[in-house]
């Protein structure tokens, strides 16, 4: 963020800036680059901070050109800080502004550009955008990678440090932080015994070597370059020095000892060359007569160079031949303009090595062109005559006479210094370019890129390597929807801002939907020098609008089967903004009925004017309702409408403004709720008589039951000696139906009895259950060598007796229902977010799939009288206590392969 600051406002040319983040209803200083005054943390409410409010307000970027008399700002602190002029843009994520980043210039007034305006704008988007993507922290360590690589793989040594300051603030060492293999090579030290030390204790001198250097290269930012003997490694090296970050630095050195001691043995040359001097001066007049046939071949000479005059006169890079003296004899009009001569003719005579800034520059041209016959690229700081500066690109070589001896040099020189400007602008833009979350792309004025930033190789899948110096059109094909890269390319012409959309493919072939913005990028004369674009892939947002536009269509379309309308109320102006559908629903014309509270109170119920008038106020306190009212239509019918209200926008001082609502017509469900609330009370009501009929019946009938098995047992015991055998079967079948009947009536008050019983509501542990169960049990449990086991079992909120009668029914069915096997039972319960969910699981006969819904039937049984004993009410009884507490029970079962019952329990 930090840096994105401070290259923010360099691309902006201004002299400061700061990020204010809003938090709450405060706007707290985070990040700031070059401002006077500690402002760090500094915590200021909306009326202390006018103009970051102003902004949020605007959502858009804001130029205030003349600060100090900008109603709109607070003046005193302008001029408190000194500040002239400035540009805020807002931070938006996810459409809440959550911050500013402002530009200041304290200099001079600055009136900004729409261009600028747009670019912070831009950076300010990048800004959100950079902290909502996840992906930005890969794509920074994949930079850093990249980075670290290229600097591990370069031929010149790379050292990084740190550093080390006194309790004072002032610079006493500086730590190694890194090196690469090259300054391992170079200086015979390796990595593991220098990462990590301090730089005196690694080349053992006292003091640290070039602190004062070092310590402001990393305190200003501003990189430095020399050259000098290093004494420990006896050495002479080239070092740069550059800072990424305050208090750090790194140094990129190459060894110059060849170099050096070449210069040296150069000036021996030279003082021997000048003894020579004085010993050919003995032989002068011997060169007075070649010297008047050099006057001849001079003259033929300058005939030769008026053949070539007009050709170098038309030459836009100047051209310059030397002799072997390094004295012009021949240069270009070109030449003497760039060199800011009157004419060519002022050049001759001059010293070549009067045109570098470094004389050492001219010699390492010369050497070069020794070593390789001829130099190309070279680049140096050439000196014009008035003595300013620029720099120049070289291409030399040497020309030769007619016995293949060297004459002297000609040289081609190129101004470069404006492209180097580009150049370095790029690479001061390659940092923010980085992070930026949209693919930018700069396009010199010949239409060759000249910079690819990670987001666009990763947006069009080409490596920037691939695709520097080709035009656009090569790499990027393209269909365009309505202004098309051909324009864009235009704005050298026009100088214009220009957006477009067009359909694009990627290195795959694969198609995107592009969104781009192009800006001409002027130096300060106006002229264009690259354009920068800014591509950002906008098919999901194309796609999602058209998705947006289908399911508009769609909701409409469903709120008009459902009879759902919307609404909108804006307290401060009192405007209602109905849709279509209410209209419907009020069976009104849209053209000829204004929505108002007061027109819409005339169609309120009168029964219900007070209640939705409470509700409204209830809606403006709390902030959202629901609730159902009526109304009278124009034709007397009356229709219930089912309201949801909420608050969807408050001004700043947090009142309501802004009430969104649908209605929805529900007058027929209210009359279907009417008529089923109806049958409810009639069936809970009829309900209610049949329990009571089956207590009244099973409990009356027990006496006479009870009556008639005891007479019929008095009756087999006095007469049995008296009656034939008939006569005593007869009376025994007439005992047994009688006591099944009186079991049956006991078991039917027990069923009828469940839902009236007012148990004790307490916590009841399972495994407690269990056991009674098993204590009840135990005569069947021992009869039938029945294994019963059980995992851990819980504790749930519930009526304990009736769990033991749920188990004991069917536990006891378990072993009644018994295969030829030992009987085998197993308990287990797990829990369901809400619930426990039981099983219990024997390995008896089973039960047929198409008998699994009868069994729960009161008194339904699958085996005859003979077969097995009951009455068939045990799992009706165990269905009815599971319901009684809001649970399900059910069955799985295969004829010869037991049965499992499972059944939940809610746990509140």
């Amino acid at each position: 963020m930090q840096s994105i600051v401070i290259e923010g406002a360099k691309a902006l040319d201004a002299e400061s800036s700061v990020v204010n983040i809003l938090e709450g209803d405060k706007w707290i200083a985070k990040f700031m680059y070059n401002f006077p005054g500690d402002i760090a943390g500094q915590i200021r409410s909306d009326q202390e901070s006018p103009i970051s409010e102003y902004v949020a307000n605007k959502r858009k970027a804001v130029a205030f050109n003349d600060a100090q008399n900008d109603p709109r700002v607070d003046i005193n602190t302008m001029k408190l800080h000194g500040i002239t002029s400035l540009l805020v843009a807002p931070i938006i994520l996810y459409n809440e502004v959550m911050g500013i980043i402002a530009f200041y210039h304290h200099k001079k007034s600055v009136v900004f550009s729409e261009s600028q305006i747009d670019f912070a704008n831009r950076v300010a988007s990048s800004l959100s955008q950079a902290i909502e993507n996840a992906d930005l922290i890969n794509e920074i360590k994949k930079s850093e990678k990249k980075y670290h690589s290229l600097y591990s793989s370069m031929n010149e040594g790379v050292a990084l440090h740190k550093i080390v300051y006194n309790q004072y603030g002032e610079a006493q060492d500086y730590i190694i932080t890194d090196v690469n293999q090259a300054y391992e090579d170079l200086t015979g030290n390796k990595r593991n015994d220098v990462v990590g030390k301090k730089a005196s204790n690694v080349y053992g001198t006292k003091i640290p070597l070039y602190i004062d250097i070092y310590s402001k290269v990393a305190e200003k930012g501003e990189s430095n370059q020399f050259e000098t003997y290093f004494k420990p490694f006896n050495k002479y090296f080239s070092i740069s020095v550059t800072s990424p970050e305050k208090g750090k630095f790194f140094t990129v050195f190459e060894d110059i000892t060849r170099r050096k001691l070449a210069e040296k043995q150069k000036q021996n040359l030279l003082e021997n060359e000048q003894q020579l001097t004085e010993e050919l001066k003995v032989s002068n007049e011997e060169l007075l007569d070649k010297e008047n046939k050099l006057i001849h071949i001079n003259l033929e000479l300058q005939k030769s160079e008026k053949k070539y005059r007009r050709i170098l006169d038309n030459l836009q890079d100047a051209y310059i031949k030397a002799d072997n003296d390094g004295n012009i004899i021949i240069a270009s009009l070109s030449a003497a303009t760039m060199y800011r001569f009157n004419s060519p003719g002022e050049m001759i005579g001059t010293s070549a090595k009067s045109f570098y800034k470094y004389h050492e520059d001219r010699t390492h041209v010369l050497e070069q062109l020794m070593e390789n016959g001829k130099i190309e690229n070279n680049e140096a700081i050439a000196l014009r005559k008035d003595g300013t500066t620029f720099l120049a690109s070289q291409n030399a070589q040497f020309y030769y006479d007619d016995h293949g001896q060297i004459k002297g040099t000609e040289t081609l020189v190129r101004d470069i210094t404006e492209r180097r400007v580009v150049e370095e602008k790029v690479r001061e833009h390659a940092k923010i370019f980085d992070v930026i979350n949209d693919a930018i792309i700069i396009i010199d004025k010949s239409h060759r890129i000249i910079s690819w930033n990670v987001r666009a190789e990763k947006l069009y899948g080409w490596k920037e390597e691939e695709v520097l110096g080709k035009n656009p059109k090569d790499v990027l094909r393209s269909k365009f929807i309505n202004r098309g890269r051909e324009e864009s390319l235009n704005i050298v012409d026009s100088r214009e801002t220009l957006t477009t959309e067009y359909i694009q493919y990627t290195k795959d072939n694969k198609e995107l939907i592009v969104s781009e913005y192009s800006v001409p990028m002027l130096n300060h004369e106006r002229n264009i020098t690259s354009i920068v674009t800014v591509n950002q892939d906008i098919t999901r947002n194309k796609h999602a609008e058209e998705a947006l536009k289908k399911s508009e269509s769609s909701l409409a379309e469903a709120q008009h089967i459902a009879h759902i309308g919307s609404w909108e109320w804006n307290i401060k102006t009192g405007d209602i903004t109905w849709s279509n559908e209410l209209y419907s629903l009020y069976k009104l014309d849209p053209n000829k009925f204004t929505p108002t509270m007061s027109s819409f109170a005339e169609y309120v119920h009168p029964d219900d004017e007070e209640y939705v008038n409470q509700i409204l106020d209830q809606l403006l306190s709390k902030g959202k309702s629901h609730f159902d009212f009526r109304i009278v239509l124009d034709d007397g019918s009356i229709h219930v409408l089912n309201t949801i209200a909420e608050v969807a926008e408050f001004d700043k001082n947090g009142n309501p403004l802004i009430i969104l609502g649908i209605n929805q017509d529900i007058t027929e469900r209210k009359e279907i709720e009417l008529k089923l609330n109806e049958n409810m009370k009639k069936l809970a009501q009829s309900n209610k008589e049949l329990e009571q009929f089956a207590y009244i019946t099973s409990h009356d009938l027990r006496e006479p039951l009870r009556m008639i098995t005891s007479f019929l047992q008095l009756l087999e015991r006095r007469y049995k000696d008296q009656l034939d055998q008939d006569a005593n079967e007869f009376i025994g079948f007439a005992v047994n139906g009688a006591k099944r009947l009186d079991t049956m009536t006991k078991d039917l008050l027990q069923y009828s009895q469940i839902t009236h019983k007012k148990g004790e509501i307490v916590p009841v542990n399972f495994e407690h259950v269990l056991e009674h169960t098993l204590t009840n049990l135990k005569v069947q449990i021992e009869e039938n060598n029945a294994i019963i086991t059980h995992d851990p079992l819980p504790t749930i909120n519930g009526d304990e007796e009736l769990k033991i009668q749920l188990f004991q029914n069917i536990i006891g069915n378990a072993i009644k229902y018994r295969s030829q096997k030992t009987p085998k039972i197993h308990i287990s319960a797990t829990k369901e977010k809400n619930q426990y969910l039981f099983n219990i699981k024997d390995n008896g006969i089973g039960i047929s799939s198409k008998h699994l819904e009868r069994i729960f039937t009161i008194f339904q049984r699958l085996h005859t009288q003979e077969e097995y004993e009951g009455t068939g009410i045990g799992l009706a009884i165990a269905q009815k206590i599971i319901h009684q507490q809001g649970g399900q029970i059910w069955v799985e079962s295969e004829l010869g392969k037991g049965t499992t019952f499972y059944f939940t329990i809610i746990i509140n």
